[in-house]
């Protein structure tokens, strides 16, 4: 239930934006207000970069400082001040 939780407060009033997939990593891009959120899972374990400004969260809602993303499980993003373009990670 708290992952629901974490998801349902971080996408609360946000409109889907864009879809993007690449070497693995799939990432959902939300807008809200004049930032953005983003929803990023990958096939496998790796270290996720973050631009400027954005937080990461792991499933379960709680900051992550140094993200790493594991297979299949998702970690949000958070940009108050970013467009879902700028809010693509590596």
């Amino acid at each position: 239930m708290m992952a629901y939780s974490a998801l349902e407060t971080l996408l609360d009033g946000a409109k889907p934006a864009k879809v993007a997939q690449r070497d693995g990593l799939t990432i959902h891009l939300f807008a809200k207000g004049k930032g953005s959120r983003a929803v990023v899972w990958s096939d496998r374990a790796r270290p996720l970069s973050l631009p400027r400004g954005a937080t990461a969260f792991d499933v379960m809602g709680n900051p992550m400082k140094m993200p790493v993303l594991s297979p299949n499980e998702p970690v949000y993003l958070q940009a108050p001040g970013l467009p879902p373009d700028e809010l693509i990670v590596k």
